[in-house]
């Protein structure tokens, strides 16, 4: 597990680095389809342990190396990972620092909905403090992958 993790870590710097020679990458993953979803794959799991990349960019790079339904399945599915892995990291008292002050509440999906369609704080803040707030795992995840598909489907549609 922990080589997968070093290995898309690794190609996600050279990719930074080498801006200039990817370009060729670029053309050969998109030639694939199967390649494309295994990087795009590879690219949401190391947003899920870090900052970078955004996932503004990794949905405008589904648009533009995959057909519309696909990037739409795998903007989905990732936007679901990203978002799962936060909550349980909030969820988990000894992982994040968790909220005190705030009770139990019930509202989860429409919380997650707002905050998600207005974008006030990022992805990974709200799932922590969502999680660590004791929201419903299933009405945040749905929530949040109702507030985050307008922004999906304008990449998607940015791009063809």
């Amino acid at each position: 597990m922990w080589r997968l993790v070093f290995s898309a870590i690794f190609v996600a710097l050279m990719l930074c680095l080498y801006k200039d020679q990817s370009h060729p990458l670029l053309l050969l993953v998109s030639a694939t389809p199967m390649r494309a979803a295994c990087v795009i794959g590879v690219l949401f799991g190391v947003c899920t342990l870090g900052v970078f990349p955004p996932l503004s960019l990794i949905y405008l790079l589904c648009g533009m190396v995959l057909p519309f339904r696909h990037g739409l399945f795998m903007c989905i599915c990732g936007s679901a990972l990203v978002f799962s892995f936060s909550y349980f990291l909030g969820k988990h008292k000894n992982g994040a620092p968790s909220i005190s002050l705030v009770s139990p509440v019930k509202g989860g999906f429409l919380t997650a909905l707002v905050l998600r369609c207005i974008r006030v704080a990022p992805c990974k803040t709200v799932g922590i403090c969502m999680g660590s707030a004791g929201f419903s795992f299933w009405s945040y995840l749905l929530g949040s992958l109702l507030g985050s598909l307008p922004a999906i489907l304008v990449s998607l549609a940015i791009t063809k």
